[in-house]
């Protein structure tokens, strides 16, 4: 979930360019899954079993969590979301469930098995929450979306297998903008646009290295301008989309340096998940180099701003 208190006036803008400001590591192992609370808080998940928390200026606050069945353990933590209460959704990959927590760590529900059924998952991965609190998890292998309320009710569901239109083989990440549109990344290399009832809108994306075209692209979020953010991972770097889909800037290469993605010796990793604060800064957990990677647009000639920041670099 993405919250806003920036308001930015544009004049003569130029081309976007992205700067890396600093990175988190750590405590970290190996992160996956990347939320940004209204306050400016980081929650991270790692594969260790733990959920981890950071204040804005990426100071470790604390961790939950551990290897397990048990309420509050985890087993493969995947993506993360947070509502507008702050509340923090867990996708716990192999005990096939959503875990929800506050902000402190606290257990306060689960929902979801293995299974077909309605309210049931086969690998969740990617999780999302509308502006309704609504929440969205992406059931990887049984090709679907569910959509449940806040207290895990089951609502809908959209999609099953197939490479048709509004069909998916292997979904990962998802994203809400605030129209309620919604963004599905699948690991063969396209994402495709849902409106807020799940019907198909478009997709967009092929295979390969050129702009617009994706290898495994898996974490995917938007802005409150309407921008989409897609982890393109396979080609180990950062595309961003205006709402029309227009390639607006990208960045990212194979290596440890700033800026870059995963091993540049077995081309391995890359950046997994990606969100974007309430102030247009970007986040990307390397899973591989064990941090995540904090990006900060350049302020391009002819560009004014009027900024309230809750982030400290």
């Amino acid at each position: 979930m993405i919250y806003f208190t920036s308001f930015w006036f544009l004049k003569n803008v130029e081309a976007q360019n992205y700067t890396f400001v600093k990175e988190i590591s750590g405590s970290l192992s190996y992160p996956y899954g990347i939320a940004v609370d209204n306050n400016g808080d980081i929650y991270v998940s790692d594969l260790t079993n733990y959920i981890h928390k950071f204040n804005s200026s990426g100071v470790f606050l604390k961790k939950w969590g551990g290897t397990g069945s048990g309420d509050g353990q985890f087993n493969y933590p995947t993506h993360i979301a947070i509502d507008n209460t702050g509340n923090v959704y867990v996708c716990d990959q192999e005990n096939d469930r959503v875990q929800k927590f506050t902000s402190e760590g606290i257990f306060l529900k689960k929902w979801g098995s293995k299974g077909t059924s309605n309210g049931q998952f086969d690998t969740p991965k990617g999780i999302e929450i509308d502006g309704n609190n609504n929440v969205y998890v992406v059931d990887n292998f049984n090709r679907r979306v569910q959509k449940f309320n806040n207290d895990g009710v089951f609502q809908s569901k959209f999609g099953s297998t197939g490479s048709d239109d509004g069909l998916f083989q292997n979904p990962q990440g998802i994203a809400i903008d605030l129209n309620g549109n919604i963004f599905v990344a699948d690991w063969i290399n396209l994402t495709q646009k849902f409106d807020f009832e799940g019907n198909y809108s478009l997709s967009w994306g092929t295979d390969g290295s050129a702009d617009k075209q994706f290898i495994k692209p898996q974490g995917i979020s938007c802005d409150r301008q309407g921008n989409i953010y897609v982890a393109d991972r396979g080609n180990f770097r950062i595309q961003k989309f205006d709402s029309q889909l227009n390639l607006v800037t990208k960045w990212g290469s194979p290596g440890s340096g700033p800026g870059q993605f995963g091993d540049e010796v077995g081309k391995i990793g890359g950046p997994l998940d990606i969100t974007v604060d309430n102030n247009g800064v970007v986040y990307v957990t390397d899973i591989i180099k064990h941090r995540i990677q904090i990006f900060k647009e350049e302020t391009p000639t002819g560009l004014s701003s009027n900024v309230t920041s809750n982030i400290k670099f």
